[in-house]
């Protein structure tokens, strides 16, 4: 009965003790817990945020995420440029806070929080809403007056507002078409009074393919040009397009 009595306490002990390292190891350490307080957003992270709206010395812009994408609805319905708003998200997520002024030290109004310049509205999965407006610069150190809504005034570093100040081309995607250039099976571009056909053709008992400009059927474009634009994947810019003698090949008619 002893011995039995013995191996219950062990066996308790050991579900303890794995119960409090497997707690604990979900916990953040000291420094991450310092760290996440010193953030504006401490609980934000960039898979959790849906939609932004943002304002700034541009106008009014409207964004939403779409799976992996960021879509563009206002103030024009577009695909908008992922790489703009991946970096947006990342620094409001790192932003960090250099002072905080309480209620009774400073008026929001001195800071210029009563009509704020630039503001951004980040909304995350689940509804909730966060509201940052961004005031005056402060007169030393290139610091920037924030604020959450409260009456409390944050201090933080003013490099962030480069990535929220942007406007309609910088928001907006520029590419046209996403594929890989082994989809590609044709192509007509035209500027102008010159206009360009080309059409993917392999070459008999070879696995690689050519380009080959029609109407006339005898041309085989240039590798060039056409590698150019259907690169290893190919988002196609609006581009001024070059003349039809630019894509063909060299010693051919």
């Amino acid at each position: 009965m002893r011995g039995k009595g013995l191996l219950v306490l062990a066996a308790v002990v050991l579900a303890v003790g794995a119960f409090i390292y497997l707690y604990e190891r979900k916990l953040p350490t000291t420094e991450e817990a310092k760290a996440s307080a010193d953030k504006v957003f401490p609980d934000l992270t960039r898979d959790a945020v849906v939609g932004l709206e943002i304002t700034n010395s541009y106008g009014a812009f409207t964004l939403s995420r779409e799976g992996s994408h960021w879509l563009l609805s206002a103030p024009v319905a577009c695909p908008a440029d992922d790489g703009a708003v991946g970096t947006l998200l990342g620094s409001l997520v790192e932003l960090k806070r250099e002072r905080t002024l309480a209620p009774g030290e400073v008026k929001p109004a001195d800071y210029g929080l009563d009509q704020p310049k630039l503001a951004v509205v980040v909304k995350v999965s689940g509804g909730r809403r966060y509201t940052l407006s961004v005031g005056n610069e402060t007169a030393l150190g290139g610091n920037r007056a924030v604020s959450l809504g409260g009456p409390e005034v944050i201090l933080c570093s003013g490099w962030f507002t480069r990535d929220l100040d942007k406007g309609l081309a910088d928001w907006r995607s520029r590419d046209v078409v996403d594929v890989f250039a082994d989809q590609v099976a044709s192509f007509t571009l035209e500027a102008g009074p010159d206009r360009v056909h080309a059409v993917r053709w392999a070459s008999s008992g070879s696995s690689s393919s050519r380009s080959r400009i029609s109407p006339t059927g005898t041309s085989c474009a240039t590798s060039s040009p056409t590698s150019t634009l259907c690169g290893s994947r190919s988002s196609w810019p609006t581009a001024a397009t070059p003349p039809a003698s630019a894509w063909r090949r060299r010693g051919t008619r």
